[in-house]
């Protein structure tokens, strides 16, 4: 959906190319290795942070 988005906003002419799409330049020089792994890692923690964040809220209201 975001990437959609993205490339609404260069056909609108808001941004110059989207950021999502990997150019061959790029994907040869990429020092994340698989990406998608790297954004699986940022989900996991993401998800920790916020479990962690509600039982924090939940343990002030007892």
């Amino acid at each position: 959906m975001i990437e959609m988005l993205l490339d609404f906003a260069v056909g609108e002419g808001v941004i110059n190319s989207n950021p999502m799409v990997v150019s061959e330049a790029d994907a040869a020089l990429s020092h994340l290795g698989d990406l998608d792994t790297h954004r699986e890692i940022v989900r996991g923690r993401i998800e920790l942070l916020s479990g962690d964040q509600r039982r924090e809220m939940r343990g002030a209201d007892d």
